[in-house]
């Protein structure tokens, strides 16, 4: 009788949402016994778990599903049902046996508007000594070396400075906006933008650079607008960055390499095939010229160069910080293309799964050799200015424990990582806050 109440009850919440009527969104809360998070390995972790209604009232009805695991395939506890007229607040518990993060996944089909932040999931993770995290492959031992010769080759065959000009259009009473164009390898051109306000200081100014973060809109189209500084802003399409216009150009990007290499989308294409042919590698060479180019202009300042980046931006932040002299300091918030090879240790790889989302087995393969020289887990290894890097426990597209993996490389004393409880692909703004006042903390000029 329970049961055909519960779906009754669940068949008219999905009826009245369905014409805009349903009653009240749920609202989960997952509370630690340890408020910050971090676990001992082989601790018992205990998640206290609240189901509301939208106005805070606890529901006295319907069932939770929960199960906990290694943010992989580790699984700590089965998926166990919870019967919220029984107990709710309800608790959840279980240990990890190495580090990593544990993380408490729910959901429920009996309960309306239950939310979800990780496909049919509910998530979130706490950290199990995270900081004993290694990656689970070497590193190439030619990996330095063939970056070094890519570029060589790129500076052999395409010589050249961006070619620059002054977008009026885009200029207001504040700012000045240039595009920029290079080209690159494959045919292709790298944009982007050099911003500085009009009533700027004379001199040398403190530079900015930031590569945007993956998919269409404003994060991947404009420019930045950091004050005090001069600002690049390099896209990574191979068009001219413009919001309201270039929808069509990045289907057709996208179909376009869904077609050549049976990929989802941009980021995966080429891997399966060679190193050279990644759709990051021209990104990669061209944003290292930008950078240099940029360093050299009469109204930046070389020794005050920082980097800022998100989610794809942050994980290109890796490279261009281990490989180009350039970059004084860095800051990185939830970086994709970072761990790769998670799936060997039983986790969840970071974006965009370079070997799993591949078409067929001689792709996989290639990709597995050769997804190594694109790992932000590997150009971490070669950093040593000061760095910090952010990630968000709840991250599903770049999972805490590849970008933690990361970090723990990097050999250079002035590092420091910072987990955001709760937060999923998308930073809490205090944390922007905090960190890109950080990154604008040069040292004053002698």
């Amino acid at each position: 009788m329970k049961r055909a109440a519960l779906r009754s009850r669940a068949a008219l919440c999905a009826g009245l949402a369905f014409f805009g009527l349903a009653a009240f969104a749920a609202k989960v809360d997952v509370a630690y016994d340890r408020p910050d998070g971090a676990y001992a390995v082989g601790r018992t972790a205990t998640f206290t778990v609240t189901v509301s209604d939208d106005a805070g009232k606890k529901l006295t009805n319907g069932c939770v599903r929960a199960m906990l695991d290694n943010f992989g395939t580790g699984v700590v506890l089965a998926e166990t049902p919870f019967d919220l007229a029984k107990a709710n607040p309800f608790t959840v518990s279980g240990a990890l046996s190495a580090p990593g993060y544990l993380r408490i996944r729910l959901k429920s089909a009996a309960v309306a508007g239950f939310p979800r932040n990780a496909g049919d999931w509910y998530a979130e993770s706490v950290a199990v000594e995270a900081e004993k995290l290694r990656p689970p492959t070497p590193c190439p031992e030619d990996f330095l070396a063939f970056w070094q010769a890519a570029r060589a080759k790129y500076d052999r065959d395409l010589p050249g400075a961006p070619e620059i000009r002054l977008d009026e259009k885009m200029c207001d009473a504040t700012w000045n906006v240039w595009r920029f164009s290079l080209a690159v390898p494959g045919g292709r051109k790298l944009h982007g933008y050099v911003t500085k306000e009009k009533n700027a200081p004379k001199g040398r100014l403190p530079g900015r650079v930031q590569i945007a973060a993956a998919g269409f809109g404003g994060w991947s189209q404009l420019p930045i607008y950091e004050r005090g500084n001069v600002n690049l802003a390099i896209t990574v399409y191979p068009f001219e960055p413009d919001p309201k216009t270039r929808k069509a150009d990045y289907d057709a990007l996208n179909a376009d390499m869904k077609e050549k290499w049976g990929v989802w989308s941009y980021p995966n294409a080429g891997i399966g095939k060679s190193r050279e042919d990644s759709f990051f590698y021209p990104v990669i060479l061209g944003s290292l010229r930008v950078i240099d180019w940029f360093a050299s202009r009469d109204d930046v300042d070389p020794a005050r160069i920082g980097y800022q980046g998100t989610s794809q931006g942050g994980g290109l932040g890796f490279a261009v910080t281990a490989l180009s002299p350039r970059i004084r300091r860095s800051v990185l918030f939830v970086p994709a293309l970072t761990g790769h090879y998670g799936y060997k240790a039983g986790l969840e790889s970071g974006w965009p799964r370079f070997v799993e989302s591949q078409p067929d087995a001689a792709a996989k393969a290639n990709a597995e050799k050769f997804a190594a020289y694109y790992d932000g887990v590997n150009f971490a290894r070669f950093v040593k200015v000061p760095i910090r890097v952010i990630a968000g426990h709840s991250d599903h597209t770049c999972p805490p424990a590849m970008v933690r993996t990361a970090f723990n490389v990097i050999d250079c004393p002035d590092k420091a990582f910072e987990g955001g409880l709760k937060m999923t692909h998308s930073v809490h703004g205090s944390l922007y806050a905090k960190y890109l006042k950080w990154l604008g903390s040069f040292p004053a000029k002698r």
